[in-house]
């Protein structure tokens, strides 16, 4: 996701995370800080936010963003619902998607292609994941020794409406 957001010309890209120190969303905010130094983009402590997985706390994070003295031309959210704090927050401030600011999520969700716009997203087989987990967790209990590596799951990108290049 953060290399489609780039390729579309961002430059000033935040992420919207789940929990301060949480392992939930860790990957993807490490997917996406990597990605943003193998672009030589900068992420200023400030352009990482936390919305704790719902639209609430994305909504006070999307705040926070687009309060600062130079806020992002696009947000990448942890998940989807949090993603749709992040448009509803930029629509009350009066702002325009993906006109002034692109917002995209992850997971895919059954609201995502209906919201206004259409979110742009990554989806993956939620099923195959609850699958895996629970072979990797039984794996774990039938022996605590064993090593026991998650398998790589297939996702996809989903684009929609919600992300377009900056203006200017």
């Amino acid at each position: 996701m953060t290399r489609y957001v780039i390729g579309l010309g961002h430059k000033r890209i935040a992420f919207i995370g789940g929990e301060v120190d949480s392992l939930l969303l860790a990957d993807r905010e490490t997917a996406f800080r990597d990605v943003m130094a193998a672009a030589d983009l900068a992420v200023p402590d400030e352009y990482v936010a936390y919305g704790n997985l719902v639209i609430e706390g994305a909504r006070r994070a999307t705040r926070e963003l687009l309060n600062l003295a130079v806020p992002p031309t696009a947000i990448i959210c942890g998940n989807d619902e949090m993603a749709i704090g992040t448009m509803a927050e930029a629509r009350s401030m009066g702002l325009d998607i993906p006109g002034d600011l692109s917002v995209v999520g992850f997971d895919d969700i059954r609201y995502a292609d209906v919201m206004n716009p259409p979110l742009t997203t990554v989806g993956h087989p939620a099923v195959l994941v609850g699958e895996q987990s629970f072979h990797l967790l039984w794996r774990l209990l039938q022996d605590p020794t064993a090593d026991v590596q998650a398998p790589a799951i297939p996702h996809r990108l989903v684009i929609r409406g919600s992300a377009a290049p900056p203006k200017g």
